[in-house]
């Protein structure tokens, strides 16, 4: 099974990454039931685990990281249109990870 990350480098900045329990702990607040939030300012990727399977949270973390690499550049996605690339974006990643045996610490598996 491919390991989750408890803290990865996205463009030379360490980022903590949380796993929840609860999808209303992933949002800081507690204000909205989220799959994921990345916390650019706190360099904080907050992802919902629960009892999904790795596959899933992965995907999740896959676009959670694309969020962050966005608020790198100063762009924060709220438009649909652009979530959903970003959704494409991080299943095609997390198919291409999963297929071809990779991991994200250590390389390949």
């Amino acid at each position: 099974m491919i390991p989750l990350p408890i803290c990865i480098v996205i463009k030379s900045i360490p980022v903590k990454i949380i796993y929840c329990d609860k999808m209303s702990e992933v949002d800081e607040h507690g204000n909205e039931k989220l799959w994921g939030r990345a916390d650019y300012r706190n360099s904080v990727i907050r992802v919902y685990r629960g009892k999904r399977p790795d596959e899933a949270v992965w995907q999740t973390l896959w676009h959670e990281i694309m969020h962050f690499l966005f608020l790198c550049h100063g762009r924060d996605i709220t438009d649909e249109i652009e979530e959903q690339l970003i959704d494409y974006v991080s299943i095609g990643m997390n198919g291409v990870m999963i297929d071809n045996g990779f991991t994200m610490v250590g390389g390949k598996k």
